[in-house]
Order: structure tokens, then sequence, then C-alpha cells
């Protein structure tokens, strides 16, 4: 029921729609938190599965559960201390954020991985554990720190980037930071003080200890004499009830306890039978890259300039095809809804737009196809703005909402729908030529192609455009499809008018002025307020205007009477008789300039091919501009100013990078050979690009961003520990060889984690999807009649805390822990070009760092000193 005064509807016995009038019911026609919703679960199902193959990779190699717990515990505790500065910052868990937890949850492991490691090998050298725990993190606890800071450093600038790109950037790039931060804290102070821990007597404890020792409670010590037993039987007698109570609870923890162990030992053996295979596997390909890579290195360590002319040109060559790709600023993604607007000639009554609307759904929606693929079409027809509400309004004006069902193909429902509807717009003889299709914005973006024609004749700059526009329809793609779709411009038919040209003497005659002539014709025609009454403690207002017959035509307009005796014809020239026609619907300025806007979008083709190709078409002269200036806006617009404030951070960021490292090593060479990693990334992103034909957008590019800090940690490891080694005596050679062997197996490690973390966010397993659903459905429908066969039911009672009334699902717990892919294609790119450029950046510097920092090392005065 409604609660007054409270600011909202009270949950009470009648619901809502029961408080309705008859004939009167509520429907759900728009919804976009079903697909916020859904795009959050992908983003946590993402992060989830990420962290799970990170730690699976993490067992393969250490092949140890305490091992493995101590770096796994790390992700949690990193992303729960993380919270904190988020609520500080005002940081809601929205897309964006989770999705930098999502990037950065195969990262919090790094550096757990590189101090455990460190530890262990102290432990194998004879170190005590503390001793080992120590050794461990001084060794590696400064190439830790400075690596994670460069991390941090290539997200900072991130903060300051300005167009949509900021806006959508700054939450991800603070979570990162936040969440890096914090897995530095529990490398430095939580992994060590665990890794001095001992679990070996856990599984050597005798069954029931502690019951026996509970039970000891009641037996007195031997050689007591007779009276103290008697008194300490007589104190335990008093006790004998709370003893036996907890005797029974501790009898019970020990039975759980024992059962416990031998069912963790049977699953411990159930996967052994499947682990020891893959991990035998696992050691022969581990092994083969152990032996082979020491092999390879010494082929490239004598022949520096070769190398590094050879990692020159790969990097100069992906520069040069990366000027040749494709722009847009953000990729398409699709959400089951698309609007589909449209419009009648001006001054349409609303009652022949809606029912044309009605008729073209009919006649669109036909088909048995569209009825099993789309959930439900609405139509409003003239309505109100809302809140951020772009679209023109009016009587003439109509506007469809399509939502889809879910299991559907949106991109590929969606294109075959509104190729239907745009048939039906042009061949309708109210809405010919006029459909224009959007959909829901998770951003505050405009349209993909706007061209601003400006000039001083608005008549002049009418023609421009609407040759423009002929023009735009009728570029093609290579497949002779459409470049563009719905080109549409701003300049839209006016309502019919008459202009009224007054005689200047005839008005001086009956002392008139034009403007009286005007009000009064206005106010007959339009009608006014005049005064206002009160009725039921309600204000009334009376609107006085002529009757309907009185204004039918032009000719009884002129015989308005606009002052006392004196007729509208009276004052207008004689012989002239005023005709109906069509007025401006606007007039808008830009920049202080009369404008029209030119509005399209690319028909599957890359923004920056589409904006290629118009400029292409306005330069080659078969459009007269007639003095007439054409600039792009919009998305256009947009990508250029994002894409310029994104390069500026990404210099931005190496340089910080460059100076966190130098302040590190304490010298300038170290860190210039470190960055070199950088640009052997950009050869993985290029060749990823081309792969998969993705055009360069500002995913993308925050994708470089975020390599700039990632490849050069692995440098990092391997510059400071060949400096350690040198420092203690090795020549520049033997340092590189040996510190590439001890430290090839974490780099291996950390670089597999970032990846498998980032794994589900490329939208791998997304083909076998409808598959893996569809046999967890079947195996629902078989559970679910067999449990009810049984007189039982999958549904949790509602009482019950967390989980009270939900359904047990295994197609939905798929669907969490896989993802449902919506708002993936936003994601995708980004962490393909993470992978990608990872990946290549890794199999690179492996061979290039330490080829160039021995050649460079023979040639210093004096060796490296340890920092």
């Amino acid at each position: 029921a409604f609660a007054p005064g409270q600011g909202g509807f009270a949950m009470g016995p009648r619901a809502l729609a029961d408080q309705l009038p008859d004939g009167f019911g509520v429907r759900v026609l728009s919804d976009q938190s079903y697909f916020i919703e859904d795009a959050v679960n992908d983003v946590t199902s993402s992060a989830v599965l990420g962290a799970m193959l990170a730690v699976l990779v993490l067992f393969l190699f250490l092949r140890n559960l305490k091992s493995t717990f101590l770096i796994a515990v790390s992700i949690p505790l990193s992303v729960v201390a993380t919270f904190i500065p988020m609520r500080l910052q005002g940081v809601t868990l929205n897309l964006m954020s989770l999705g930098g937890l999502a990037l950065g949850v195969g990262m919090l492991v790094d550096n757990s991985i590189v101090v455990l490691e460190s530890i262990a090998r102290c432990r194998q050298e004879g170190d005590n554990p503390l001793q080992a725990a120590v050794r461990g993190i001084s060794e590696v606890g400064a190439a830790v720190f400075a690596s994670t800071m460069t991390t941090v450093a290539v997200f900072f600038p991130i903060v300051f980037v300005t167009g949509i790109a900021g806006q959508i950037f700054r939450d991800q790039a603070l979570a990162v930071c936040y969440s890096l931060l914090a897995s530095l804290i529990v490398a430095m102070f939580v992994v060590p003080a665990l890794a001095g821990l001992s679990f070996a007597g856990l599984s050597q404890a005798q069954a029931f200890a502690a019951t026996r020792a509970t039970a000891g409670y009641l037996r007195p010590q031997p050689g007591l004499p007779l009276w103290r037993k008697l008194l300490f039987f007589a104190g335990r007698l008093i006790q004998l009830p709370f003893v036996l109570a907890a005797l029974l609870v501790v009898g019970l923890l020990d039975t759980l306890t024992l059962v416990l162990r031998y069912v963790l030992h049977g699953l411990w053996a159930a996967v052994s039978l499947v682990a020891r295979p893959v991990g035998r596997l696992f050691d022969l390909g581990w092994r083969a890259v152990e032996e082979i890579y020491p092999l390879v290195l010494r082929l490239f360590l004598p022949q520096p300039l070769l190398v590094l002319a050879v990692a020159a040109a790969l990097g100069v060559a992906a520069l040069l095809v990366s000027r040749t790709l494709d722009t847009e600023l953000l990729p398409d993604f699709q959400q089951g809804e698309y609007y589909a607007d449209m419009a009648a000639p001006e001054g349409t009554k609303i009652e022949l737009t809606d029912a044309e609307a009605q008729s073209l759904i009919q006649r669109a929606f036909a088909g048995e196809d569209f009825k099993s693929t789309v959930a439900r079409i609405s139509s409003e027809t003239g309505g109100e703005g809302q809140a951020g509400d772009r679209r023109e309004l009016g009587s003439h004006r109509t506007r469809l909402v399509v939502t889809l069902k879910p299991g559907q193909d949106p991109r590929l429902v969606t294109g075959q729908t509104q190729d239907n509807l745009r048939r039906e717009v042009e061949d309708s003889p109210m809405f010919q030529g006029s459909g224009e299709f959007s959909a829901p914005q998770l951003f505050s973006l405009s349209t993909g192609i706007e061209l601003e024609v400006r000039g001083s004749n608005y008549d002049r700059l009418g023609r421009v455009a609407e040759a423009l526009a002929r023009e735009m329809r009728r570029l093609t793609r290579d497949d002779g499809q459409p470049l563009l779709l719905e080109v549409q411009s701003s300049l839209r038919p006016g309502r019919p008018q008459i202009a009224l040209s007054y005689d200047r003497e005839l008005l001086e005659r009956y002392g008139l002025t034009a403007d009286q002539v005007t009000r009064a014709v206005r106010i007959k025609v339009g009608g006014e307020v005049s005064s206002s009454f009160t009725s039921s403690g309600e204000d009334i207002d009376v609107f006085v205007e002529l009757g309907s017959a009185d204004k039918a035509s032009v000719d009884r307009v002129l015989e308005i009477e606009v002052a006392s005796g004196v007729r509208l014809k009276d004052v207008l020239p004689a012989g002239v008789r005023p005709a109906p026609e069509e007025g401006p619907s606007e007039i808008r300025r830009v920049g202080n300039e009369r404008a029209i806007i030119l509005h399209a979008e690319p028909n599957g083709v890359a923004l920056g091919f589409a904006k290629k190709r118009i400029e292409a078409l306005v330069q080659g002269g078969s459009v007269d501009l007639d003095d007439s200036a054409v600039r792009f806006a919009g998305q256009a617009s947009e990508m250029e100013e994002s894409v310029t404030s994104l390069l500026l951070a990404l210099a931005l960021a190496i340089f910080l990078v460059y100076v966190v490292m130098a302040v590190q090593f304490e010298n300038l060479i170290d860190p210039l050979i470190i960055m070199f990693s950088v640009p052997l990334a950009g050869v993985g992103v290029v060749a990823a690009l081309i792969a998969f034909s993705m055009p360069v957008s500002v995913m993308v590019l925050l994708g470089v961003i975020v390599l700039a800090g990632i490849v050069v940690n692995n440098a990092i490891v391997l510059v400071d520990y060949a400096n350690l080694l040198q420092s203690r005596g090795m020549s520049a050679r033997d340092a590189a060889l040996a510190a590439c062997k001890i430290r090839l197996r974490p780099i291996a490690i950390t670089t597999l984690t970032t990846l498998l973390g980032l794994l589900p966010m490329s939208g791998w397993l997304d083909p076998f999807m409808p598959a893996a659903t569809g046999l967890a459905a079947a195996i629902d429908a078989g559970l679910r009649a067999a449990v009810e066969g049984a007189g039982l039911s999958l549904t949790s009672p509602s009482d019950w805390p967390l989980i009270g009334g939900n359904t047990f699902s295994l197609a939905r717990g798929l669907r969490f822990l896989i993802g449902g892919g919506e708002g993936a294609e936003v994601r995708k790119p980004l962490a393909i070009t993470v992978i990608v450029g990872l990946t290549s950046s890794t199999a690179l510097t492996l061979l290039v760092i330490p080829t160039l920092w021995a050649w460079i090392n023979k040639r210093r005065d004096k060796p490296v000193t340890q920092p």
C-alpha cells in the first residue's frame, strides 16, 4: 500500500497492480537494469574464472598445496583491501571498476609469486624458515616494489585523460591501482609471515587427540596422596556436567575432523588420478623449455648487434603497419533492445501518426521468425522528453521500442529486424525515408558520424546539406552494401505558415502598429488565457480563442477584426493575398554560425574508415559546397580528442615508468634497457589487431598503456638479479645466463597467471556457451523431474540466510561462472591487446633484454653494483 509522506510504496499485503482500477495494468516496457546486472555478473564471473585459472597454473608449477594456498590467498586479501580506498574515493562497484579488478586479478599474485619463489630457493639452500623469509624478501623486495610502482605509474595518467575515455576509465584505473598496492603489501608482509609456518604436524596428529586430552582432565596425576585424590574427584564431580558437555562437543569436532581428513584424502586421491598424468605432461614440457631456453640464449648473446637490429626492424614495421589500421571510438555492442524513430509530415495529427505506426508494426513483424525472436514491441507517439533524451518530439513523431528474447544472438537478430523495419518505413507513404535507429547507451555517446555544414545563408546551407546527404547515401562498401545507414539531416520540414506583410500607410490611417495587429491575430488564432477562477480549491484558467469555423481557411482569417471596425485584410497591400508556405523547423547555430547537422551510422565498418571515405567525398569536389564549411563532429571528434589524450597519457606513463626505474636502479642505463621491452609488446599488439580484424579504439589504446607497465616487470626481475650476480663477481655474460635460468620460472608463472586471469574477458568460451548451457539445462530438467517426483523441491526455503528462495540450477551457475557475454564487446579488445602483447613481449624479452644487457655491461668501466 502507498505510504503517504514516506516517499514511496511500502511492502504490504496488496501489490501496486492490485490497487489500480479495473481494466488497468502495469507492464515493464524497457529496463536497462537487466543488461547492467548481467554485464556486472559477467565481469564478476570473468574475475572468478580468471582467478581459478591463475591458481591452477600456480599449482601446476609449484605442485605444493601450501605454496599454492599462500599465493592464492593474496587474491581475496588484495580485492577486499581494495574496497577501502574505493569507498573513500566514492568509486562504486560498476562495470568499469569491476573490470579493473578483473583486469588485475592475474597480476595480484605476481608479487607473491616472486617473493615465495625467492623464499623457497633460500630454504633449498639450507636457511631456516625465518632466515629464508628475511633473505628471500631482501633479495627481491626492491624489484617487486619497482615492478608494482611501474604498473601503478601507467594507470595514474589515465585519471587525467579527457573526453569519453576519461569518463570511462577513471574508475577502472583507480581500482587497478588500489588492488596492486594492496597486493604489494600482502606480498611484502603477509606471504613471508605465512611462509614460515609449518603444517606438517597437522597431518601427523593422532585421531581423537583432543578428545583424549579432554578426558584426561578427569584423571588425577599419578603419585597423589589419597586425600588429594578425594579432593580432586570431589571437585571434578561438581564440574562433571560441564566436563561431559565439553567432552561431547570436542568428540563431535574430532569426529568431524577425522571424517573431513578422510574425505580430503579421498578427494586428493581422486584428483591425483587426473592431476598426476597432467602434471607429468606439464613437467615434460616445462623441462624441455628449461633445457632449450639456455641453448637458444647462448646463440643470441654473441650477436647483440644482429639481435638489436632485428628487434628494431620489428618495432619499426609494427609502427608503420599501425598507421594503416582502421580506428573507432568504442566497439559497438548490443543490449537486446533498440529504438526506431519515425516522423510523419509536420503538423500530422497524433491519431493518424499512431495508426500508421501500429499498421507498420503489424506489417514488419508478421512473420513467424520474428515472433520467435522478438519479446515485445511498444510504441510512443508524441510524448514528453526525458532526461538525456535528445530526440525531436511532436504529434507527427513516433518511437518503437523493440525488445528481443533472451538467448538470441542480439547482433544477428537486431540486424534482421532493423532491415525489415527499414524496408517497411521506406514503403510507408507517411514515414517514408524517416527511419532512425538507436539503442540504449551505457555511455554518453553521440551519433557515429556527424557533419556540421556551416554558413550564413540558410537556404544555401539546405541545398548543400541535401546534396551531401544524397552523395553519402550512395557510398558503398567493397561488397556493394551501403557504407552508411540512417543518413539524416537536422533540416526538417517546418510547419505550414502564412507570412503577413502590412501596408504601413494603411496602418497609419487606422492608427495601428504592426505589433498591435500581429498580437491581435496571434491571440484570436492561437488563443490566450484571459482570466481564471477557483473551483473546489483549484485554480482553473479561462482560455479564449476563435471558433474553428472562423479560422478554417485563409479567407476566414483575413476577416478577423484586429481593431474596432478594422479587419485584417484592411491593413494588407491591395491585390496581395497571403498564401500558406513552409516555415523553418529550426535555426541551429554552431560557433555563432548557422549550421545544419548530418547524422549517419557506419554499416559494419570502422568509424575511421567511414570518416576517410566521407573526407574523400567532400574534398573530391562531387558536391558544390558554395562557400559552406564542413567539419566532423560527434564520435569522430570525440575519437580524435580521446586518442590524442590517451597518446599523451601513454607518453607520460612511459616517462613515469622510466623515472621509477631510474630511482630504483640509481642509474640511467638499466631503465633504458628495460624500456626496450615496451616496443616489443607493440609487435604483438599490431599482429593481434590484424589477426582479429580489430580497429584501433580507445580500449586498444588503454590496453597498450596497461602493457607499458606490465611488460617491464619481467625485464626488471631479470636485470635486477643480473646486477646482483655481477656484483658478486660474475662476468656480464655468465650473470645474464644465470639470471635468466633462475628467473625463468617466476617469469613464466607471473606471465601465465596474468594471461589466464585475462583470458575469460577475451570471450574465448563464447563459441562453447550454447552447447554447454543446453546440456546444463537438460540436466536441470532431469534433476528437477526426479526431485519433484520424490516430493521434494530444488528451491531453498525463503527464511534461509543468503540463499533463501533460490532454485538450484546448473545452467544458471554455468552462465555465472563462464559469463553471458553482455558488454563483452567493450572488454574483448582490451583483453586481447594485453594477452597478445604480453605474450610477444615476454618471448622477445627473454632473448633481447639479456643480450642487450650483457653487451652494454661489457662496455661499462666498472661492474654494476647492487643498489
